[in-house]
């Protein structure tokens, strides 16, 4: 029981920030560089630590796309695959000047809506 809360409560938590506006994309973007750097430092963690739930995510995405539900678990899996792995170049390069090496289209945060 303690579990099944535990897992609400992060979906309700998780549903949250999702929703709200997302500084984190309009940091990555910008010339500010001491921004930029928090952000994609964070960017990157988030990736990491999250990635994985992007095979929860992807089918009910594509199923609501009137896709099919099979093709969704593995575009999950691939997208799960990206994201950990640019969230790890991300961590690791974060301090670079420019643009980020492992850019995705989203944020963790705003990749889920």
């Amino acid at each position: 029981m303690k579990k099944m809360l535990m897992v609400v409560a992060v979906l309700l938590l998780s549903a949250s920030i999702a929703s709200a506006e997302c500084q984190m994309c309009s940091n990555l973007k910008g010339a500010d560089m001491q921004k930029t750097w928090g952000s994609r430092l964070g960017s990157g963690l988030c990736n990491v630590a999250f990635g994985w739930t992007e095979i929860f995510f992807r089918p009910g995405k594509v199923v609501a796309e009137g896709g099919n539900p099979i093709v969704g678990f593995f575009r999950g899996v691939g997208n799960a695959i990206t994201r950990t792995g640019a969230g790890a170049v991300e961590v690791v390069t974060f301090w670079t000047p420019g643009e980020s090496v492992a850019s995705l289209d989203t944020c963790p945060f705003c990749g889920y809506k």
